[in-house]
């Protein structure tokens, strides 16, 4: 069963209304027919409702998902038209057959806005637009680079395996295919808008000591933007103290699993996949 879900968040007493007046428009009734829209309203009263309680929104949809498998992701990707039923056919089989816990992470990237061209679907389309500069990966050294996407992007060197084993790297943020009842504990509420939000889950995940399998030939992609501030739209960021990934969780993941948190605990040789991020590009970049 294929169950879109999304969290929508209502800085502002007006936006029930005008959402409820959007899906009330000519053409916009199939939109809400084919999603799980799930609204969230705080209490105006309290002036915490201005910081984005992005992490909550997270836990909620995948509370409420109808599937026992979910793909977490954000909302302004798109995926390849094949990755549902590969996904269905393919990744669903290999988790259910799995021992340990595992992840099946699907690669991004962001298309420069300024591109007019055909959108890829494939990897075969999405090559010539990483040459070009036109795609690339967001965040390459830290938040997406662990997930190697530029060797996904050459297959010879994994033979035919549909995904291929990369070890957790800090500050990593993938999104991940995987069995909602494996995924415990959900993301920590206490991040508020921006920074260590998606780190400090994938950090927790490899403290447990899930194992992170990269699917070769799909991805997701969304088109570049400004570095967000999150502000208008009723949200800032109030002037106060964030939870934060170093000053706090860090330290709390340490107390409950050790000074070796940060290894790569699922990974079946870290030194060996070191050096294949080593070397990736070879042949194809």
């Amino acid at each position: 069963m294929f169950d879109p879900h999304f969290s929508r968040y209502l800085p502002d007493p007006k936006d029930a209304a005008a959402l409820k007046t959007y899906f009330s428009t000519a053409g916009k009734a199939n939109i809400y027919a084919s999603v799980t829209l799930t609204l969230i309203k705080p209490n105006y009263s309290l002036g915490a409702h201005s910081r984005y309680p992005i992490n909550q929104l997270r836990n909620i949809g995948i509370v409420t998902a109808e599937t026992d498998y979910i793909f977490i992701m954000d909302a302004d990707f798109v995926p390849t038209t094949k990755l549902y039923a590969f996904a269905h056919s393919t990744v669903i089989p290999l988790l259910e057959k799995a021992t340990y816990p595992t992840a099946y992470v699907v690669p991004c990237v962001a298309i420069k806005e300024t591109y007019t061209g055909h959108y890829p679907d494939t990897i075969k389309e999405l090559q010539p637009l990483m040459e070009s500069g036109e795609a690339y990966i967001t965040d390459p050294r830290a938040g997406h680079g662990p997930t190697s996407t530029r060797l996904f992007m050459n297959p010879p060197l994994f033979g035919n395996s549909p995904a291929f084993e990369v070890c957790f790297e800090s500050q990593w943020e993938p999104y991940y295919v995987v069995h909602r009842d494996k995924l415990h504990p959900f993301y920590d509420e206490r991040f508020k808008n921006q920074g260590g939000d998606k780190q400090s889950h994938a950090l927790l995940m490899n403290a447990i000591g899930f194992k992170f399998l990269v699917l070769r030939d799909h991805f997701i992609y969304h088109m570049d933007h400004p570095k967000l501030a999150w502000v208008g739209d009723g949200l800032d960021q109030a002037k106060q103290k964030d939870f934060t990934l170093f000053e706090d969780y860090t330290p709390a993941l340490e107390k409950i699993f050790g000074k070796a948190y940060r290894w790569p605990r699922g990974c079946s040789n870290p030194f060996v996949h070191s050096s294949k991020r080593d070397i990736q590009g070879i042949g194809t970049m």
